[in-house]
């Protein structure tokens, strides 16, 4: 556990912007720090995808973040980040997925991912929640999606919790101990405009336009954040109990 003054979340960084983008919207890290918040949390950050290799003695809880790269791609990077997860799971130690994050904590506990048939879903999109969602006291949350792949076969732990028109297994709860969501609460609406405009040519050009398109109204950051912190908070509580 940590000597800090608050517990410590570890951010694995499975990904990284552009230097452009970092000089502009700042990385996973910082993103997620503004997030949570820092009252309550101290945070370190391991860039996995750079061939950090944290233990579980490194953080209290852990933060997986989203990535470029797929669950199932063969990069030497992906297994040990799985074999950490799956210790830390076994130690009760808290733990939130966004995104990529969703989908290799589900591969790590015995899921499968793929790319998703019906092609890539970007932009502002509206997703029904419950579990720890509830406390929203709404009927759904309007998020940011950026993915293709997805979480197509549970683990045997999870519990569905999120779901979208485009995307079956959105949020997945594994008890008090572990959370993900395919969704980016850490992203707005101009971080989403400098990513198309930076990568849209990747993507089919439909795509891009309905992306564009979608943006505009309110998001649902802020409530949905706080639900992901209450979670980790809760946990830890549990976990020293």
């Amino acid at each position: 556990m940590s000597n800090k003054t608050h517990p410590v979340v570890g951010i694995l960084e499975c990904g990284r912007f552009s230097d452009e983008m970092v000089s502009t919207h700042g990385t996973y890290s910082t993103l997620y720090a503004s997030m949570l918040g820092d009252d309550v949390f101290d945070y370190a950050t391991f860039e996995v995808h750079k061939g950090a290799r944290p233990t579980i003695e490194d953080a209290d809880a852990w933060m997986v973040s989203g990535s470029r790269n797929g669950a199932y791609e063969d990069h030497d990077w992906i297994p040990p980040l799985e074999d950490l997860l799956r210790a830390a799971y076994a130690a009760k130690q808290p733990i939130v997925g966004v995104c990529f994050g969703h989908q290799i904590l589900a591969q790590a506990l015995g899921g499968t991912v793929e790319k998703f048939k019906g092609g890539w879903q970007i932009g502002q999109t509206d997703y029904t929640l419950e579990g720890p969602f509830k406390d929203l006291n709404q009927d759904s949350a309007n998020l940011l999606a950026f993915h293709q792949d997805q979480v197509i076969d549970l683990p045997k732990d999870a519990q569905v919790v999120g779901s979208a028109s485009h995307c079956k297994y959105a949020a997945l709860q594994y008890g008090n101990q572990a959370l993900s969501i395919q969704p980016h609460p850490e992203f707005d609406d101009v971080l989403v405009t400098d990513l198309l405009d930076e990568r849209g040519h990747l993507f089919p050009s439909d795509n891009v336009t309905r992306a564009r398109q979608s943006l505009g109204d309110k998001l649902d950051n802020p409530s949905v954040a706080l639900v992901l912190r209450n979670f980790i908070l809760q946990a830890l509580e549990q976990h020293a109990a």
